[in-house]
């Protein structure tokens, strides 16, 4: 006798007739409560069972939507009622504010720029001093040597 073990034991639902869970066979049930009172009076008014079937099933996709789909481990009606609270009942009022990287980039590298030459302008004008200095001390020398 082989009997098969789910991947996730999490995941298990008990079914309760045939392969159909609990959850399915009342969704069922409530589908069925609307395609009836759908369909016979459409197919009585109309005699075309294609209209009177693609009506009611389109109106019971819902029911059976919630009774088969899962993501996430949450049920339709789940993901739905935290999707409208999300957009609706608690939205969000955040104001988008972006960064552009690469502006920031360009501010720094012109900061950067205009540090250096200004640092490399003072560098210049105390290599000018320094040299007129120079000349200063040595006209300096020259004039002592001639007291001398």
């Amino acid at each position: 006798m082989i009997v098969q073990i789910p991947k996730d034991i999490y995941n298990y639902e008990h079914k309760v007739a045939g392969n159909f869970t609990k959850r399915q066979l009342i969704c069922g049930g409530i589908a069925l409560l609307i395609i009836f009172p759908i369909f016979i009076p459409v197919f009585q008014s109309t005699k075309d069972p294609r209209l009177a079937t693609m009506l009611s099933m389109a109106a019971s996709f819902p029911v059976l939507a919630c009774s088969v789909f899962k993501k996430d481990g949450q049920y339709l009606e789940q993901i739905l009622k935290y999707r409208y609270r999300q957009r609706f009942r608690y939205p969000q009022h955040r104001k988008f504010v972006m960064h552009n990287l690469y502006e920031i980039i360009e501010q720094g590298q012109k900061e950067y720029e205009s540090a250096d030459k200004s640092h490399a302008h003072g560098y210049s004008n105390r290599r000018e001093n320094s040299q007129g200095r120079r000349k200063a001390c040595a006209s300096g020398d020259q004039t002592r040597e001639q007291e001398d």
